[in-house]
């Protein structure tokens, strides 16, 4: 296993976040980047360490003292993926859409997190490709939690070039300020393809409002709608408890469609098409709850920054799916004539 080039990656960085250069250190097999920092914000580490992801580099553990934050890194074995790209000049559209889309999917873990950890400094040398080819990325001295209600950053840390327009002191970072760092390495990645750089044109505008709002419309934009068909809801994870849910709700759906009673006489092509429209809007309303094709996420009010608008959002396209069926059904009555 290689450790050298996420080493020398640490060793050849300081900033003012740093008290002096990191080194590594082997616990019980496993090899750490150990970093002493005097600026932090220790609940960024609380929560990376609490929420693990297959594509951000693990916080082992870490130590405040007298101000000072200890903190162990997962040194992860591979190259960057800077050094990878250099040594695979020729990867097509597939394998870099692929890798880019990982790197969403380790940012999306950490925009999860309430509030929302902001990374700030994403490129290509802060991000590592594994032995297995699995994308990871490392360090977050940079990070930083969303700070609601702020105008603008205290402090201004990024590197230049990749750095988001607010890190410079027009706004304040929150997540958009990630997705200006995905489109800039899109830029560093892809320079010869159209789409892609299309993307990146949009996710690196000026105003983060004409930017992707999150990781989900991003990694949309970088795949197109098909991405998501094939990640079913309670499948996407992993997880076992999540999957029997998900059989039982689908389970629900064809059961309901195919057991409720229709009226008397209905007409066998009416019935047909009733309760193929009643598993459509079934499938629809799950749609709804869990962003399975993200279509829904573009409509007024669902993509509203706001909760409260939000919430309403899907409770008023909610009523419309229902509606929309109960009316479908009366329509297919009065045509059969029943």
């Amino acid at each position: 296993m290689n450790y050298s080039t996420q080493d020398e990656v640490y060793h050849s960085k300081y900033n003012e976040k740093r008290l002096e250069e990191p080194i590594t250190e082997n616990r019980d097999g496993k090899v750490f980047v150990v970093k002493k920092l005097k600026i932090y914000d220790v609940r960024v580490y609380e929560y990376i360490h609490d929420n693990p992801s297959r594509h951000l580099a693990r916080i082992d553990t870490f130590t405040e003292e007298d101000g000072i934050l200890w903190v162990y890194e997962e040194c992860i074995p591979g190259i960057t993926l800077e050094e990878y790209i250099k040594k695979n000049p020729d990867l097509d559209n597939r394998s870099l859409k692929e890798i880019l889309v990982q790197i969403c999917e380790g940012v999306k873990v950490l925009h999860s997190a309430d509030p929302p950890v902001i990374h700030r400094d994403i490129k290509s040398s802060n991000i590592m490709i594994d032995d297995h080819k699995n994308v990871v990325i490392i360090d977050y001295d940079a990070a930083k939690l969303k700070e609601i209600g702020k105008t603008r950053d205290t402090r201004l840390l990024g590197t230049a070039g990749s750095a988001a327009p607010e890190q410079y002191g027009f706004s304040a970072s929150d997540e958009r300020t990630d997705i200006y760092g995905i489109g800039m390495l899109i830029k560093e990645l892809c320079p010869d393809s159209g789409h892609l750089l299309r993307v990146a044109d949009k996710a690196t505008r000026m105003d983060p409002d004409r930017r992707y709002q999150n990781t989900d419309m991003l990694m949309d934009g970088i795949c197109g709608f098909t991405r998501n068909i094939v990640k079913v809801p309670g499948f996407r994870s992993g997880c076992a408890w999540k999957a029997v849910i998900s059989c039982l709700i689908f389970g629900l759906i064809l059961f309901l469609s195919l057991t409720y009673n229709l009226p008397e006489n209905t007409a066998s092509w009416a019935g047909i098409c009733e309760r193929v429209s009643c598993i459509a809007a079934g499938l629809a309303l799950v749609d709804l709850f869990t962003g399975w094709t993200r279509v829904y996420c573009h409509l007024p009010l669902i993509r509203s920054r706001n909760r409260i608008k939000k919430v309403m959002g899907y409770i008023l396209w909610g009523g419309i799916i229902v509606a929309a069926w109960s009316v479908l059904g009366q329509v297919l009555r009065t045509i059969a004539g029943t």
